[in-house]
């Protein structure tokens, strides 16, 4: 098969996915953080179920050309990795289980002690919550958390449409800025800056 770059257009249409896909991932970050949000469980299951799909789609974006250009269909099943998706609507399973069980320092559940999914994720968490023990390492692949982007009051309606006193100059530099609230136009002085005529 010719190896031919990602369509341009493509290729624009997934960098803003995955863009917008992290945007969310450090969404779940910032409400993550105990001193921004007083409602963690409902904002962080949104924003990653919201990456999470982006990322799908993405993923579907370029199964589809996959299979437009000719790519065998159980080549492409193992480029999708089909064997380890899970669906959100099964709910949380053992293996999800197990690995808070770890990070929250709880007794091993049925099946930890036998080679598998549960037992792997078992001790991770009991990894992840040992290393929490210690203060986090500035070298750590995570930014900080940002507090969520807050949105601005609307100035009130009299400033936004507020008129320059007579006298008060325009913003520098401007002479079209001038003429349009009705103020002197600029003139250069002596020393070739401008100043209103007086």
């Amino acid at each position: 098969m010719q190896h031919t770059p990602m369509p341009e257009p493509m290729r624009r249409a997934v960098s803003q996915m995955v863009y917008e896909a992290v945007e969310r991932c450090q969404e779940v970050l910032s409400y993550a953080a105990s001193d921004v949000a007083r409602d963690w469980k409902r904002m962080t299951l949104y924003r990653a179920t919201d990456a999470a799909d982006t990322m799908n789609m993405v993923s579907m974006l370029i199964a589809a050309y996959c299979e437009q250009v000719g790519v065998d269909p159980e080549t492409l099943d193992g480029y999708l990795q089909l064997s380890q998706q899970e669906n959100r609507a099964d709910g949380p399973q053992e293996d999800d289980r197990a690995h808070l069980a770890g990070l929250l320092g709880q007794k091993a559940p049925a099946g930890a002690s036998e080679p598998g999914s549960v037992r792997m994720l078992y001790g991770r968490g009991q990894r992840q919550a040992e290393a929490a023990q210690q203060p986090e390492e500035p070298s750590s692949p995570f930014p900080p958390p940002r507090p969520p982007p807050a949105r601005r009051p609307p100035p009130p309606a009299a400033a936004r449409h507020a008129r320059p006193r007579a006298g008060r100059s325009a913003r520098p530099g401007t002479a079209r800025t001038a003429c349009r609230y009705g103020l002197p136009r600029p003139f250069p002085d002596s020393a070739g800056t401008p100043s209103a005529r007086r």
